[in-house]
């Protein structure tokens, strides 16, 4: 800037996420002042802040992430969190927060994992269909439906201390073989 070097800790990308940008990782934070669309993968070691929707896409973020529209996830979505997470909706998605969620409206048929509390806010927040997993709580105006969608809940242990866990037993197991 102005013939000088300057380093700056967050990438503004003006609008989408799309093949006039590319796939986006970088080592601090990601503003998206538009969509993510399908395909695209947006990775920070920061946080991330999407103004749009994230359509099919793939999203890891080391801080905090925040997605103002809808994750479109028609089961090819996955979403990696390091920290807490605020979302617009989510539908047909793959999350993994390691610390709290906060929804806005909906999440329908998806795979998420919490490592804190999950809460849906809104008038018609709800949760229908998919397997939602946190460690402390999970708060929604309304879960399932009465068209019998299976809806599974729970609570209560920790998703990524029991992978952590079982991840070191079978490196003890390991190990211990070559030891014998």
């Amino acid at each position: 800037v102005a013939d000088r070097i300057t380093v700056m800790n967050t990438v503004d990308i003006p609008a989408h996420v799309d093949y006039s940008i590319g796939n986006v990782n970088f080592i601090g934070n990601v503003r998206v002042r538009g969509n993510v669309l399908p395909g695209f993968t947006v990775e920070a070691q920061g946080d991330i802040e999407i103004a749009g929707n994230v359509e099919k896409a793939n999203l890891r973020c080391g801080g905090l992430l925040t997605i103002r529209g809808i994750v479109f996830g028609q089961s090819d979505c996955n979403i990696d969190v390091g920290r807490d997470a605020s979302i617009g909706a989510i539908d047909q998605a793959e999350l993994r927060v390691r610390g709290n969620l906060q929804v806005n409206s909906y999440i329908r048929h998806s795979k998420v994992a919490v490592g804190e509390s999950i809460e849906v806010t809104g008038k018609k927040g709800t949760i229908v269909g998919g397997d939602v997993h946190a460690f402390r709580s999970i708060h929604s105006p309304f879960i399932g439906n009465q068209m019998a969608t299976l809806t599974k809940l729970t609570v209560g242990s920790n998703p990524f201390l029991s992978r952590e866990i079982e991840t070191m037993k079978a490196q003890y197991d390991e190990l211990d073989g070559k030891l014998k």
